[in-house]
């Protein structure tokens, strides 16, 4: 808000907590907090976007598939973990249509699975976790960390001389610390 009061044109996707979107400079894209369940896998989350022009020009649905944050059962969290990939791919290509054609200053984009994938599958990642047990789950936040390195090369690659900033809101880390 206050780089687009100062006239900057700025990009705004899936920040947490804000929904419905407003008027800025620019384009926002949000995704809604209140998801509704579809089943053990997966959520419905409402899309709003400004302005609403975008939402054709760029394909962006009304409605995305979420990944659940609760626990869906041992045997289903590699399925889970998979659904979390499509998911990720998704915000991933509508985040790079909108990079490469809009005009801006100013860039945030926000990808909260990483910290869903972290939360529910950490004692399987880490061996000094007091109920780490090595399976099939084991690679998997490491596979997250990889996509993501992927992502973020591919916006460096768009705009290599343009300062880029990757933040997280809290790292992981089993407990007690």
């Amino acid at each position: 808000d206050y780089a687009s009061r100062e006239g900057l044109r700025c990009v705004v996707l899936y920040t947490l907590l804000v929904y419905p979107a407003w008027e800025i400079n620019g384009v926002m894209v949000c995704k809604s907090p209140m998801e509704k369940r579809i089943d053990w896998l997966r959520t419905e989350i409402d899309v709003d976007v400004y302005p609403s022009s975008i939402r054709e020009k760029y394909e962006i649905p009304s409605k995305f598939v979420g990944l659940w944050g609760g626990f869906s059962g041992i045997k289903y969290l590699k399925e889970w973990s998979e659904i979390g990939k499509t998911v990720l791919q998704k915000e991933k290509e509508i985040g790079l249509k909108i990079c490469r054609n809009e005009e801006w200053n100013l860039f945030f984009i926000y990808f909260n699975i990483l910290d869903i994938i972290q939360h529910r599958l950490w004692r399987f990642f880490d061996e000094n976790d007091p109920i780490y047990k090595r399976n099939h789950l084991s690679s998997t936040i490491l596979e997250y960390y990889k996509l993501f390195d992927e992502i973020v090369k591919e916006f460096i690659e768009l705009y290599p001389n343009n300062p880029l900033i990757v933040l997280s809101d809290h790292g992981h880390r089993s407990r007690p610390y």
